[in-house]
């Protein structure tokens, strides 16, 4: 016989376990953008944030091994184009905040976003990152156009390209 904190217990459980089925869908993670068997081969000495995208858990289940392009294209309800392109845009406006206050971190931003928009398109033909505006206004002062320069030359050497 089961006294009346028992069938609570249970309860609580049965609940937790059915937040967490529903809220887990959702969580943000730092996902590969391709498939994980390309990634273990061509990661190796490269910075692994440099290799990654921000998605949601059900997303990156969805996508599994899948290419890049061939779950953009079955899945186009998830607007991946236009979600990678606002991450982008999103990573600029924090670099525009960043880049007098935390100099250290907006350096290591720029080299992030330089080779989010490298890596993406080595990947993918079908999504095409634009950093016009996030370049023309580093190239508008000397500094800028330096740290732009060193981190390029250093983007490029660890990406092999």
């Amino acid at each position: 016989m089961m006294n009346g904190r028992g069938r609570n217990d249970r309860c609580f459980q049965k609940h937790q376990q059915i937040s967490l089925d529903i809220l887990g869908k959702t969580v943000g993670s730092n996902e590969h953008f391709w498939p994980q068997e390309r990634y273990k081969t061509e990661a190796r000495g490269k910075e692994p944030f440099m290799l990654t995208v921000l998605t949601s858990h059900y997303v990156n289940q969805l996508k599994g091994n899948m290419a890049p392009d061939e779950f953009i294209k079955k899945y186009r309800r998830f607007k991946v184009k236009e979600n990678m392109q606002a991450q982008v845009d999103r990573l600029t406006e924090i670099y525009d905040k960043w880049h007098t206050t935390e100099p250290v971190n907006a350096k290591k931003l720029i080299r992030y976003i330089l080779a989010y928009k490298y890596e993406t398109e080595r990947h993918s033909k079908l999504v095409k990152i634009n950093i016009e505006d996030f370049l023309t206004k580093l190239n508008s002062t000397p500094k800028g156009a330096q740290e732009l320069k060193d981190a390029d030359t250093q983007v490029k050497k660890l990406l092999n390209l």
